[in-house]
């Protein structure tokens, strides 16, 4: 009897301590929460993610870096705050992020890193994902510029109508003069010194600089944007330097000249370019040499169709 009654007391201690270790394991593994601010938006238009992390006072929690956003996203700022209770902490992190993409785009394959005080070894919880929609301010195919409905003419005063009048028609055409000298002044540099040539310089001298290895990696991405930028206006005869990377995919979309890879390597260049000089994005090695071989290939494939297209014309 007494060893029957020693099994049920065993099984019954065996139950409790399974109960209590659960319960302790459920404790100790965070509530994660993530949040958007603004679920609609319009291209280039920042929006504030949030993860909230519930746990155990006694657990410290590593929030997500900047690297684990996909490269939909760029990384404007960041931050945290703790707020601890007597056996409860929460861990927020903030995010202001924006994208050259539109449409439905998914925010996802962020973790959080947590781990019992002590203990070396950390677990990974995932955040939920969350969905944006992103709206372009560009209508159609040709990127006209939409009003908002509510827009008003403004009433000039009378006696100053005519003044005004006159300054702006001057200002018109002199802003079309303008366009038109540079454009012949852009035909004619590239016609004396072919711009791929100019290109593959200055790519050279950039790969000799060696920023990368210097951790200098907004100087690398800067200057080598800026090659492809001034090589495309002067291959294409457009004013490229002070294009947006929306409105460079827009003008790439509608020319001929690029077949749909070339355009799709110029879009993931612009994004890598654009990671690292305004989202503070740390790249690794491979990544920029990536960029460069894309920079590269780019200009070798689109010389490559001008010399064909000059070779039959």
């Amino acid at each position: 009897m007494r060893k029957r009654n020693s099994i049920y007391v065993g099984i019954a201690f065996c139950f409790f301590a399974a109960v209590a270790l659960a319960a302790e394991a459920k404790a100790l593994k965070p509530v994660l929460k993530a949040t958007l601010d603004k679920p609609i938006l319009t291209i280039g238009e920042k929006f504030r993610y949030k993860i909230s992390v519930e746990a155990d006072k006694n657990t410290q929690i590593e929030l997500p870096d900047v690297g684990q956003f996909s490269k939909d996203f760029a990384v404007k700022d960041f931050g945290s705050t703790v707020k601890k209770g007597r056996k409860r902490q929460i861990v927020e992190g903030w995010y202001v992020l924006d994208t050259y993409n539109t449409g439905k785009i998914p925010l996802k394959g962020v973790k959080v890193k947590y781990r019992r005080k002590g203990n070396d070894i950390w677990e990974e919880a995932e955040v939920e994902e969350k969905e944006i929609e992103v709206k372009s301010l560009l209508a159609g195919e040709k990127g006209v510029l939409k009003l908002k409905e509510d827009a008003k003419p403004v009433n000039l005063p009378s006696k100053k109508k005519p003044f005004l009048l006159a300054l702006l028609l001057a200002v018109i055409a002199g802003t079309i003069g303008l366009f038109f000298y540079q454009r012949k002044k852009i035909v004619k540099l590239a016609k004396l010194i072919p711009a791929h040539e100019i290109a593959f310089k200055r790519l050279s001298e950039l790969k000799a600089r060696d920023f990368p290895r210097k951790g200098q990696w907004e100087k690398f991405y800067v200057e080598l944007s800026d090659i492809v930028r001034r090589y495309i206006e002067a291959r294409f005869a457009v004013h490229a330097p002070q294009m947006s990377s929306e409105e460079f995919l827009i003008f790439a979309r509608e020319r001929d000249e690029l077949n749909r890879s070339q355009k799709e390597l110029l879009r993931e260049f612009l994004l890598s370019c654009d990671l690292v000089k305004f989202a503070r994005y740390a790249p690794v090695m491979q990544e920029a040499d990536n960029a460069y071989l894309a920079a590269e290939n780019f200009i070798k494939e689109t010389h490559a169709t001008y010399a064909v297209e000059n070779s039959t014309a």
